[in-house]
């Protein structure tokens, strides 16, 4: 009995070969495409992050401050503060030389934004009293991303 060997096509090598080719290139295609996407979604939950950080702290302290009258907006060396006010305390919070900075100090003594704890690095930070014991509070980061919120003394209520 012999065993007859076949005529060997081009096509036999093409094929196989053609196959493999399709395979890596859309292989290489998904990769590139995923990269990109996963790169774009971290830039995007990075400047989230960044633009929601300082109004979370914010809104987290006011929370812990929330005395009825504690909350008003003023100065400080002529920057736009929030002042939480307790019993013999004042916390400012504001932007002074590119940072969100809180300045926790007693009442006799001189207030300077210099010396206020840098918090996070911003751009841009905005308060305005809507109505009585209502809050808008606006935050721009570096990347010029910007978020608000609307806060209010639940105490006040």
């Amino acid at each position: 009995m012999s065993i007859q060997k076949g005529r060997q096509h081009t096509i036999d090598f093409i094929f196989p070969l053609a196959v493999l080719f399709v395979f890596a290139v859309s292989a290489f295609t998904v990769l590139l495409l995923s990269a990109h996407v996963y790169a774009d979604q971290t830039a995007r939950t990075q400047s989230d992050y960044q633009a929601a950080t300082p109004l979370s702290y914010i809104r987290e302290k006011v929370r812990q401050n929330d005395q009825s009258g504690a909350l008003s907006i003023g100065l400080i060396d002529g920057q736009t503060s929030l002042i939480l006010q307790a019993e013999d305390t004042y916390t400012y919070i504001y932007s002074y030389e590119g940072y969100l900075k809180e300045l926790y100090i007693r009442k006799d003594v001189d207030a300077h934004a210099k010396d206020g704890k840098n918090i996070l690095e911003i751009k841009d930070f905005q308060i305005q009293e809507l109505s009585g014991g209502l809050f808008r509070i606006s935050c721009q980061t570096s990347d010029g991303t910007e978020q608000s919120v609307i806060l209010s003394e639940r105490s006040a209520s």
